[in-house]
């Protein structure tokens, strides 16, 4: 069992490492604008975080009883907001 939680946390690290050096190497590039870093984060986000679980989080009881309409719009939005506020701060 110890080794499947080394191996576990093994992969972990490997993946945040992973990740997070995608991302600085992607808003520390010179040589690509604002709006691409945008479009290549937003790449990066969806596919490695797990939003949904996010915004559930963050909207707490209430997602229970919000329609897919405001979900998807909400999720949209504030992936929007953390990419267009924190890409810019890197450039």
């Amino acid at each position: 069992m110890t080794t499947v939680n080394a191996n576990n946390s093994n992969e972990a690290e490997l993946f945040v490492e992973n990740f997070t050096n995608n991302i600085f190497k992607t808003i520390t590039d010179t040589n690509i604008s604002n709006e691409e870093v945008a479009v290549l984060l937003s790449s990066e986000i969806k596919q490695n975080i797990d939003f949904n679980y996010i915004c559930k989080f963050i909207i707490g009881r209430y997602w229970r009883n919000a329609d897919s309409n405001f979900k998807s719009s909400f999720r949209e939005l504030y992936e929007s907001l953390l990419i267009n506020t924190y890409a810019p701060q890197f450039k």
